[in-house]
């Protein structure tokens, strides 16, 4: 009988990682506020380490821009331009 395929998870590469709120953000072109809000409201892909949520955040380059390409709502929309600059 056939052994039911496991999915198996390959290790992103060192520089895929962002460590900290600043770089997560600094990724984006957002605040690490607006990253914070991003992860609480809409789901943004970090990952914690440490006890009770972590105190160490990171994230992974290829899952944030994956986030932002699939996500329904990847942030706010921008303001419209006013009539003079378009």
């Amino acid at each position: 009988m056939a052994q039911p395929e496991q999915k198996s998870r390959v290790p992103a590469p060192v520089n895929d990682r962002l460590n900290g709120w600043k770089e997560i953000g600094s990724h984006m072109g957002k605040s690490a506020r607006t990253a914070q809000r991003w992860e609480r409201l809409l789901g943004l892909p970090v990952h914690r380490l440490g006890a009770l949520g972590g105190r160490i955040i990171f994230a992974f380059r290829s899952e944030i821009d994956h986030w932002q390409l699939t996500s329904e709502n990847p942030g706010p929309p921008l303001p419209p331009k006013p009539d003079s600059l378009k």
